[in-house]
């Protein structure tokens, strides 16, 4: 017998497991966008020559670890955007897998090990600079990154977290 509830009616099999969107290549570096059907979570690994920056883990973070694994990287870090309440975010496991650091906002109140960043932090990934900027709404420690190449002083990404959606912005 299936079962099917009104939330996993809207949601293909698939949407139990993470699906590469898309992979965004600029000058100096690319993101693999990932998406988490069953949850409407995106995340992403930002790849500059043989180094990775995981952002926004979902707990299952085996579809990251396989990416970083078939190419050959070094996870340099994991980069929350904010506190997720809304799901389990799986910083810890990639940390303890990896051995990385997690960067996460001064203000989080974060009790585990991290790397607190603030307005005008920096993250060098490879050829890319990720530069921080604080943006509390969505949650008190909302942070957004700008992605810059060391051949182009303008960002050509930024990682905007919960703070705006395609259409639409965060909720506070």
């Amino acid at each position: 017998m299936k079962i099917k509830d009104a939330e996993s009616a809207t949601h293909a099999y698939e949407a139990a497991w993470h699906q590469v969107v898309d992979t965004y290549e600029v000058p100096g570096f690319e993101i693999v966008q990932f998406e988490l059907g069953a949850l409407s979570h995106y995340s992403y690994v930002l790849i500059s020559e043989t180094e990775a920056l995981v952002v926004d883990p979902s707990r299952d973070i085996n579809a990251y670890l396989d990416l970083v694994s078939k190419r050959g990287l070094t996870v340099k870090g994991v980069f929350l955007t904010h506190s997720h309440a809304d799901f389990v975010a799986g910083h810890m496991e990639i940390a303890k897998a990896t051995g990385c650091p997690i960067y996460a906002s001064a203000t989080s109140g974060d009790e585990f090990d991290h790397q607190p960043l603030r307005e005008g932090s920096s993250i060098q990934i490879g050829k890319a600079t990720v530069k921080i900027l604080e943006t509390p709404g969505h949650t008190p420690d909302g942070l957004c990154a700008t992605v810059h190449s060391t051949t182009d002083a303008a960002p050509s990404v930024v990682f905007t977290g919960d703070t705006l959606f395609v259409g639409s912005i965060g909720r506070p």
